[in-house]
C-alpha cells in the first residue's frame, strides 16, 4: 500500500474532532444535570461558575431593532401622544409639549464621523425563556439537545472519513455512503429548525420590548425591538447540496477504480 500523503495533518484533524466530541458530551450531561437534578442553571466551585445567571432554556430568533432620531411626547387633557420624529402631527391649543427625547450615537474618538440610527434587521440571536407550562420547557429543552446531537453526528462522520484517509481507504463505497449521508442531516437539520422557529413563535407570539418607569407611571416604546422566526442558515443548505453532489463524484470515481481493478 502506498504511503498516505499529510498523515500527520489527518491525525491532528481526527483530534480536534475528538476533543469536539468530548466538549458535546460534557455539555451535553451538563445540560441533563441542570434540567433534571439542578434547581438553578448554573453550577459554581471555587470562584468559576458554568451556565447562566438566570434559569430558562434557549432557542433561536430573529431580531428586528428601529431606534428612531427623536420622539415627542404631546400631553392632550390625561392622554399622552407620541410622536416619532415629529411627522404627521398638526399641534392644537389644547395640546402640551410634555417631554422630548433624543437618541443619538456619540463617537467619541472622531468627533467628524456622525453615526445614523437606522438599524435594521440584525439577525438572529440568542433568546433565553422559561413558561410556566411544562410543555413549553421541554420543548425548549429537547430541541437544545436535539441541535447538540445533530452536531455530534456530524462530527462522528468526519472522524469516519478521516479514518478511511488515514487507513487508505477513501476510494470505497463506504465512503460514497458517508458522504452522502453528510449531506443529507445538514440540510435535514435546517428544515427542523425552520419547524422549530415557527413552533417558537407561536409560543411567544412575536413580543415586542417596552420600558417603563414604575413610579411615574409612563411607558417608553420608541426603541422597537420585535423577535420574528429565526432565519435558516442557507449556507449549511448549500453545502449539503453540493456534499450530495461530491458524494456522486466519489461514486463515479469508486466504480471506474473498482473496473480498473478488475482488469487488472
Amino acid at each position: 500500500m502506498k504511503p498516505i500523503k499529510y498523515i500527520f495533518l489527518a491525525r491532528l484533524i481526527k483530534g480536534l474532532f475528538r476533543m469536539l466530541i468530548l466538549f458535546c458530551v460534557i455539555n451535553f450531561c451538563f445540560n441533563i444535570y441542570i434540567d433534571l437534578f439542578s434547581k438553578k442553571s448554573n453550577i459554581k466551585h471555587n470562584g468559576w461558575s458554568m451556565g447562566y445567571d438566570k434559569s430558562g432554556y434557549n432557542f433561536k430568533a430573529s431580531l428586528t431593532l428601529n431606534i428612531p432620531d427623536s420622539v415627542y411626547y404631546y400631553r392632550t387633557g390625561n392622554s399622552i401622544t407620541s410622536i416619532y420624529n415629529n411627522s404627521s402631527f398638526k399641534k392644537t391649543r389644547s395640546d402640551t409639549l410634555d417631554n422630548i427625547i433624543v437618541n443619538k450615537f456619540n463617537t467619541y474618538a472622531n468627533k467628524n464621523i456622525s453615526l445614523r440610527n437606522d438599524i435594521n434587521e440584525i439577525g438572529n440571536v440568542s433568546i433565553r425563556a422559561i413558561s410556566k407550562n411544562k410543555f413549553h420547557n421541554v420543548f425548549w429543552a429537547l430541541t437544545n439537545y436535539l441541535s447538540l446531537v445533530t452536531y455530534c453526528i456530524i462530527i462522528l462522520i468526519l472522524i469516519k472519513l478521516t479514518n478511511r484517509y488515514i487507513d487508505g481507504e477513501i476510494f470505497h463505497s463506504r465512503t460514497f455512503k458517508l458522504i452522502t449521508w453528510l449531506g443529507i442531516i445538514l440540510i435535514t437539520g435546517e428544515l427542523i429548525d425552520f419547524i422549530i422557529n415557527m413552533v417558537n413563535m407561536l409560543l411567544i407570539q412575536s413580543p415586542v420590548l417596552t420600558t417603563a418607569s414604575i413610579l411615574q407611571n409612563k411607558t417608553y416604546d420608541f426603541i422597537q425591538v420585535n423577535l420574528h422566526p429565526a432565519s435558516i442558515n442557507h449556507s449549511n443548505l448549500i453545502i449539503g447540496l453540493l456534499t450530495m453532489l461530491l458524494a456522486q463524484v466519489f461514486k463515479q470515481a469508486i466504480i471506474i477504480k473498482h473496473e480498473q481493478d478488475l482488469t487488472i
